[in-house]
């Protein structure tokens, strides 16, 4: 499994995690293809007007 992390931003980073393992009553699903939109992108780098003020920032 992989996911985008803005740690500092400006700065985006690419994690591989294990596969989560469900808890009674939950289920995984099989995600094959995600986008990062180019709001995300814009946020990340700080040019958007919402651009949060600290990190992390997960998207």
């Amino acid at each position: 499994m992989r996911t985008a992390i803005v740690k500092m931003l400006g700065n985006t980073l690419f994690f591989q995690f294990s596969e989560p393992t469900p808890l009674p009553g939950e289920t995984v699903i099989n995600v094959t293809v995600v986008g990062i939109k180019q709001l995300d992108r814009a946020i990340a780098k700080r040019t958007h007007d919402s651009s949060p003020k600290n990190s992390p920032y997960y998207s």
